[in-house]
């Protein structure tokens, strides 16, 4: 089969509201030190663990057929960090399931000049990840976090069939590829306020690089026999 690349772009910001920490140091007085009210300071300390779990919403900015209909969702992410000071290591992961949007849908269908009856079936996209990569952390009342990372991707692009009443052949369909798994790179930045020693409340934002696989069936276009495509993944 043949296989085309091309970029197309999948945007979506991803909110996370609220998270805990779970902060271990290896000697007592790092911890004290870091916690006091006499210091000016509240930079994580060295040698320390910082884990994070949140839920939030995805929003898609673009939503067309370039970017597979994809709609706004409920997002999940998970990371964790180990700090030398301002300078660390860390890893995050997270889940993304994607809906269907039915409003860019049916602007297809107008621009396609396709019947405003026809049948319209779906599966959803999900695309989870997990990246490791260096971190950074400043600031005193309010923290400032950013990490940088690359890894492994599993993106599953769903599906969306377009027939008519009546027909055994299909307008449009594309269906998830047979490749899955795919490198991709990221970076984060979070600005957080403790509520807590070990809670913060943060807001977080991720950029997201990688690409999916699809089958593309297309005669309106030429594409008569389904055609293995790649298509870049970009999400904030």
């Amino acid at each position: 089969m043949k296989r085309t690349a091309f970029s197309k772009a999948t945007a979506s910001l991803l909110l996370l509201a609220f998270h805990q920490n779970i902060v271990a140091q290896d000697r007592a007085q790092d911890h004290n030190s870091s916690r006091s009210n006499k210091t000016a300071s509240r930079s994580l300390p060295a040698n320390a663990w910082q884990f994070a779990l949140g839920s939030g919403a995805s929003f898609a900015v673009k939503s067309n057929e370039g970017s597979l209909f994809r709609g706004n969702s409920i997002a999940t992410k998970m990371s964790g960090q180990y700090n030398f000071g301002t300078v660390g290591l860390g890893f995050n992961s997270g889940m993304m399931p994607g809906t269907v949007n039915n409003a860019a849908i049916s602007s297809f269908l107008t621009e396609r000049k396709f019947p405003a009856d026809a049948i319209i079936s779906s599966t959803r996209a999900l695309n989870a990840y997990v990246l490791f990569g260096p971190t950074f952390s400043f600031g005193k009342q309010v923290m400032v976090n950013a990490q940088l990372g690359g890894g492994m991707f599993y993106n599953n692009a769903g599906s969306v069939n377009i027939g008519q009443q009546g027909a055994t052949r299909a307008l449009y369909r594309f269906d998830a590829g047979t490749k899955n798994l795919f490198p991709g790179a990221g970076g984060s930045i979070q600005l957080a306020y403790p509520v807590n020693k070990s809670t913060r409340f943060f807001i977080n934002t991720d950029y997201l690089q990688t690409k999916s696989s699809i089958r593309l069936f297309d005669p309106q276009r030429g594409i008569d026999v389904p055609v293995e495509q790649n298509r870049d993944v970009k999400m904030f």
